[in-house]
């Protein structure tokens, strides 16, 4: 036993250590959720851009809508 190598000569070292890659995780884990979040952002907007056209059920649903307020009037 006297001959082998210790990393860590006492428990609080070793307990810095693993407290230290705890933390790289946990800012590894949120930093990709906080881009994963922004990204799926960025890409629903994109598709929102896309697609400008209208299709003949929401032309109907807004006619419909106009056609109600107007017989509010």
């Amino acid at each position: 036993m006297s001959n082998m190598i210790t990393i860590f000569p006492d428990n609080t070292s070793m307990l810095l250590f693993i407290t230290l890659l705890l933390f790289i995780g946990l800012f590894y884990v949120v930093g990709r959720m906080i881009l994963l979040r922004k990204n799926l952002k960025l890409s629903s907007e994109k598709v929102v851009r896309k697609s400008n056209s209208l299709t003949p059920e929401d032309a109907s649903f807004i006619q419909s809508c106009i056609h109600f307020r107007k017989s509010d009037d």
